[in-house]
């Protein structure tokens, strides 16, 4: 049974996310376990994609 957030607009997307998120986290841990700043500033990054990603879908949907 498919996901009610889940449509042919956002299907397409949804691994993509995902696995966008996980590097979020990966970028997090490192940066929890090194201290390295570089860390925090790419996670921020990919935050910001998916942000500006999800508001992509959106308005593709208000569109379609």
């Amino acid at each position: 049974m498919p996901r009610e957030w889940d449509n042919p607009t956002r299907s397409p997307w949804n691994a993509h996310i995902h696995q966008t998120l996980k590097a979020i986290d990966n970028h997090n841990q490192e940066y929890f376990k090194s201290g390295n700043i570089w860390h925090l500033q790419k996670a921020e990054m990919l935050r910001t994609y998916i942000y500006e990603l999800k508001d992509w879908i959106i308005d593709k949907e208000k569109n379609d």
